[in-house]
């Protein structure tokens, strides 16, 4: 299986990946409770019918939303159209996940680079995640990009740090939020 780019085809297929990936994710089990699968597969599934072009995807085992420079913020049009899909499935949870991404917005740094919005894999240990995180990597050094991303799991920096991410400053959260590490990656 060779990493390529998703097309509208590959929403579904994408949603259910990073869902699954996601499911357990600390802060999405914090923001959403158990129904973090149901809603990560949701906004993911958005992103891929509006934006495809933005996914890498080795078949069912893994998937990558990789934002080009200047185009990481989500904005007001795709947030209400999200809203419809994702409130059922979140209930309470929609307030906290909206509170949340504007607090994370918020602390985006400044300047150009490429944003890695979601990046899962099925099953971990298989390079599935290796494979769809490396062509952006390579798009960012041709361009000269670096890339920032932020770890909303603890067990994923190591994997991070070896493809060249170094820890930031933890952000700001709220309260019994558990920890967000962003990442930065200069490039080569």
């Amino acid at each position: 299986m060779a990493a390529r780019q998703a097309t509208p085809v590959d929403a579904v297929a994408v949603g259910r990946t990073l869902g699954r990936a996601f499911a357990d994710d600390p802060v999405w089990r914090w923001l959403v409770g158990g129904r973090a699968e149901r809603v990560v597969a949701a906004i993911t599934q958005h992103g891929v019918e509006r934006h495809a072009e933005q996914f890498t995807v080795v078949d069912d085992a893994a998937a990558a939303w990789w934002h080009p420079p200047g185009h990481w913020r989500l904005g007001l049009a795709d947030t209400l159209r999200l809203l419809p899909r994702v409130a059922p499935m979140a209930r309470l949870g929609s307030l906290r996940l909206l509170r949340m991404s504007s607090l994370v917005e918020r602390q985006h740094p400044p300047g150009d680079h490429a944003y890695l919005g979601y990046l899962g894999a099925a099953v971990q240990g298989q390079g599935f995640g290796a494979q769809v995180l490396g062509p952006a990597l390579e798009v960012c050094d041709a361009f000269g990009w670096p890339a920032f991303l932020e770890s909303s799991n603890p067990r994923n920096l190591p994997f991070y740090r070896r493809h060249g991410f170094v820890d930031r400053e933890p952000l700001t959260v709220p309260r019994g939020c558990p920890g967000i590490t962003p990442m930065w990656r200069d490039p080569r």
